[in-house]
């Protein structure tokens, strides 16, 4: 969960949101807790538009969230909202089915599932991009 402050500028609070995300690197479902009893947000990933939104309400308690999911605690919905154009790309973006359609498939720095992982060595024809892709991987480790 990212925490913001109230008097923390829009660079530092961008650089907090941006870090988080830069470290959002493994698939799965994770549980956050707020450090108080005030309303958090949720920022999700859409790989289709390439972009960051925002749910759209405020939630009080620990949540459940996705590999795309992103919660911010301590922002108010109208300054996230005009945050969100300048946060980065969710590495895990780069191994998604519509980064391999872009052309942008690189699967560097993202802890792949066992499964996943195991495409490289099956007995399978593995299309030519993924396969390139799995190789950098897995020279990688």
């Amino acid at each position: 969960m990212v925490v913001i402050r109230p008097d923390m500028t829009d660079a530092e609070v961008l650089l907090r949101i941006n870090n988080a995300i830069r470290r959002q690197r493994n698939y799965g479902r994770r549980t956050v807790t707020p450090p108080g009893r005030s309303t958090w947000r949720k920022i999700i990933w859409c790989n289709d538009s390439v972009d960051w939104y925002q749910s759209y309400y405020s939630r009080r308690g620990p949540a459940s969230l996705d590999a795309d999911e992103i919660a911010v605690y301590g922002i108010s919905k109208k300054r996230l909202e005009s945050l969100l154009g300048g946060l980065v790309t969710l590495p895990l973006y780069y191994g998604s089915f519509e980064a391999r359609q872009a052309g942008k498939l690189d699967f560097t720095g993202i802890e792949l599932p066992p499964a996943v992982r195991s495409i490289r060595y099956a007995d399978v024809q593995v299309d030519p991009q993924l396969d390139s892709a799995l190789t950098r991987k897995h020279s990688e480790s």
